[in-house]
């Protein structure tokens, strides 16, 4: 027994040993992959610096390598469970389509599972025009509070961890461990070789920039063994340690380099905006100040997260240059013409995207880049413009943000006070923008999908709400859309209007309707009229108005409010969305005021995405006697439809009040010169939880980005 033990010991010692090695680099094995790479003092790499431009060898000579990219993460909706397995098929189909969209770079904007880096490995090893990658490196959001105590030391210590990380697991030699052993992820497949390069840290918020500068004025000059500078402010001198820090870890370990950068943004760039807040002119981030030490030999570059949509004031910043030429001013081209005036290293754009959510976050006035509010093929098209701008002008490349929507982010500006955002990954929300970057969506599965074209075909029995002999109403939903289907003998679409009433929730709302006392025979927060195909909308009772309570009566930033809406008001008004906060022009000394949507317009048109005439922000489709209609949750201030969460009585129990919902009721009534008729009695549709399961689609956008990247020069 005592010789078993000690075998068993001695075995144990051995793996223990040898996992030991291979994790710190002991083992020295892959020498077949580094063939194709050149070599200073035992340092191994493929990729460098020369001059504005990156280049790449392939064995024989150095080439330009021109990236053209797109960011991709293993982000799903609804939490979806994947076994590794299912995740790595999933995400190698995903790679298929990248490629064959003409795509050559992969942006990995942090640590993923390790099903992505095997699906990468196995994707390329056989393939003769393999996806490379571009690794961002950032510090989990948890980390940085809004209080901003973290310090140098910490945020250094934070990133120097998930440096190490991020380098081990792109080599193949990482394990991560978790509490519970079966769920520790172990990385080992080396997609090393297709690794071009690392992107340093987070869009940081100018807030946190301008503390950590003040906190730490002593540090300036900065001597590392690959990375040297002066003239620092506080935060690039935590950049300048994070990428010497980078390159030393990766050449002692695996005797191999990368090309390294930090991310930076268009508030924190070094050109001074005119119309940027002064308070932040201190707050820039210059790369340009980063030099290297003759053991560097691949190089640095500037990273830039960068959309004509990204900040309030670029726009008016540019209106006012003189150094540009007439047709460039204010234009995103005239952006990316100051800042390669500032460069020398090469530039790439590494995140860069347009949103086809149904409402804005931001409008471009001088433009049509909006962050929101573009169908699938203006995404595409745009994108293609900016990416025009971008190569024009000589930058080294663009990755363009992202290959499928990500549900879980939520945080949009305008309307996170809206909604619970602790449950948002489990719907997706086509009121906020920042959840519709993707150039491929999740729709809901054939037998569970509606598509408002005025056909039948998507309705059954169990839909039916109501049926007599002046109409039918059906109504279903699923995690984004409630939708309605009317059917109405003789409805004439430029004579006849419809008043579709609907109550969310059941302690507000009114029976009246401006001038028509009892016009419904229920409690109605809502009115869907649909009046013709320009003039259609949806309208809130007064009392259950947040735009107005939220900025006008909370807060005055659009008017100023002081009386509150009875509760029964028979009052009902636009639903708008803010798309500009109140700013400082600083140039013009003025305070920007704000600007706001009409949200709660409907738009006509057919969302059935295999008809000629689809059009991806349809709400409403009339077609003979059949009106079917789509209404985002939001925008009936249901803040979560997978518990049944609306807003309350915010006007009584305050802004995060909130109300639990078992059904939604609707009526509807049809007006004809000035006559009403009830064409239903108050229906009721039950919300209860269900699963909603899941197909792809590639958006319009994908063809047409597939054909503007074939024409770029990428080698």
């Amino acid at each position: 027994m005592r010789k078993f033990m000690l075998i068993v010991f001695s075995m144990l010692c051995i793996i223990m040993l040898l996992m030991y090695l291979f994790f710190l680099g002991g083992f020295d094995f892959k020498k077949d992959d580094l063939k194709s790479v050149g070599e200073e003092n035992g340092v191994h790499y493929a990729v460098r610096v020369s001059g504005d431009q990156i280049e790449q060898y392939d064995g024989n000579t150095w080439s330009p390598f021109v990236i053209k990219g797109i960011s991709l993460s293993e982000s799903l909706p609804n939490k979806e469970q994947l076994s590794s397995d299912q995740l790595e098929k999933k995400i190698s189909s995903w790679l298929a389509q990248i490629s064959e969209m003409n795509v050559n770079t992969i942006r990995i904007p942090s640590i993923q599972s390790p099903a992505l880096y095997k699906a990468v490995y196995e994707f390329n090893k056989n393939n003769q025009n393999p996806i490379y990658i571009i690794h961002d490196i950032p510090i989990n959001e948890d980390f940085i509070d809004g209080e901003y105590k973290q310090t140098s030391e910490e945020i250094q210590r934070h990133l120097e961890k998930n440096i190490k990380h991020t380098i081990d697991i792109v080599h193949g030699r990482k394990m991560l461990w978790d509490k519970n052993i079966f769920t520790s992820k172990w990385y080992n497949n080396d997609v090393s070789p297709y690794v071009l390069g690392y992107v340093i840290g987070n869009s940081w918020d100018p807030t946190l920039i301008k503390i950590i500068n003040k906190r730490d004025q002593e540090h300036s000059i900065y001597e590392g063994k690959y990375v040297t500078a002066d003239s620092l402010n506080g935060f690039e001198y935590i950049m300048a340690e994070a990428l010497d820090y980078t390159i030393q870890y990766e050449a002692e370990k695996y005797k191999q380099q990368r090309l390294v950068s930090f991310l930076n943004t268009i508030e924190l760039d070094p050109i001074i905006h005119s119309a940027q807040s002064s308070v932040f002119r201190n707050t820039e981030l210059n790369i340009e100040k980063l030099k290297m030490t003759n053991d560097v030999h691949t190089g640095i570059f500037a990273s830039y997260q960068a959309s004509p949509n990204d900040t309030d004031f670029l726009n008016f910043s540019l209106e006012n240059l003189h150094s540009l030429s007439s047709e460039k001013e204010g234009s995103f081209e005239g952006y990316l013409q100051q800042l390669k005036k500032i460069h020398q290293k090469p530039i790439v754009i590494t995140n860069m995207g347009l949103s086809t959510s149904r409402a804005m976050s931001k409008e471009d006035e001088y433009d049509h880049y909006s962050r929101g509010g573009m169908t699938e093929e203006e995404q595409g098209v745009y994108l293609t413009e900016l990416l025009d701008d971008i190569y024009q002008n000589d930058y080294a490349g663009a990755i363009v943000y992202h290959w499928q929507d990500e549900w879980q982010r939520s945080r949009t500006w305008n309307t996170r006070h809206i909604k619970n955002i602790e449950n948002t990954e489990n719907w997706l929300d086509v009121q906020s923008s920042e959840q519709h970057f993707g150039i491929m969506q999740f729709v809901p599965s054939n037998e569970q999908a509606v598509k408002v074209d005025g056909l039948t075909t998507d309705w059954n029995e169990e839909d039916l709400l109501y049926d007599n002999e002046n109409g039918q109403l059906y109504a279903k939903y699923d995690s984004s859309y409630l939708y309605l289907m009317i059917q109405k003998d003789k409805f004439h679409f430029t004579r006849d209007y419809l008043r579709i009433a609907i109550d969310v929730n059941p302690s507000m709302g009114t029976q009246d309707y401006e001038g028509y006392n009892g016009m419904f025979d229920m409690n109605a927060d809502f009115v869907a009229r649909i009046q013709g195909k320009n003039d259609s909308d949806i309208q809130v009772q007064s009392r259950y108005n947040i735009f107005d309570f939220r900025y006008k009566y909370y807060s005055n930033i659009v008017d100023k409010m002081t009386t509150i809406p009875a509760e029964n008001v028979n009052t009902f008004d636009p639903i708008y969305l803010l798309t500009r906060n109140v700013f400082q022009n600083d140039e013009a000394m003025e305070k920007v005021p704000p600007k706001y949507m009409e949200t709660g317009t409907l738009v006509f048109g057919n969302s059935d995405y295999d008809s000629n005439e689809y059009n991806s922000l349809a709400d409403f489709y009339v077609k003979e006697d059949v009106i079917e209609l789509r209404i985002p949750w939001l925008l009936i201030n249901v803040i979560d439809p997978i518990n049944g969460i609306a807003l309350g009585d915010f006007y009584k129990e305050g802004i995060n009040t909130q109300q639990k919902i078992n059904q939604i009721g609707l009526q509807v009534l049809a007006e004809t010169d000035g006559q009403i008729t009830k064409v239903t009695s108050p229906s009721y549709l039950r919300l209860e939880k269900s699963n909603t399961h899941y197909d792809e689609r590639t958006k319009k956008s994908y063809e047409v980005l597939q054909a503007y990247f074939e024409n770029v020069d990428g080698s």
